[in-house]
């Protein structure tokens, strides 16, 4: 989910789906996900996300916030995080 413009211009609630989508969503899979992965002290967590954890692109702040927190978290346990950034795909997701 994507929400674009200035930041003192969104709306909190679009903020909040944005969240919901891109970082709590993760989060509730990673709780479930990485304590039987870090159990073995190996393994590989594929997250879908986007090059703008990287590379953030203008008016994109809230966005780009939200893409790049998993990877630190499972370093200790041994576990790569591998980030599928599929590019460009035309879609409606800004009309939601």
């Amino acid at each position: 989910m994507s929400n674009t413009g200035p930041v003192i211009d969104i709306a909190v609630d679009n903020v909040r789906k944005v969240y919901d989508t891109n970082v709590f969503s993760v989060i509730r899979l990673a709780k479930v996900v990485i304590p039987h992965t870090a159990s073995r002290n190996q393994g590989t967590v594929g997250n879908v996300g986007s090059i703008d954890s990287e590379i953030p692109f203008p008016w994109g702040g809230i966005y780009s916030s939200t893409e790049a927190f998993v990877h630190m978290e499972c370093k200790p346990f041994n576990i790569d995080v591998v980030l599928i950034s599929p590019g460009g795909v035309k879609s409606n997701n800004t009309a939601n």
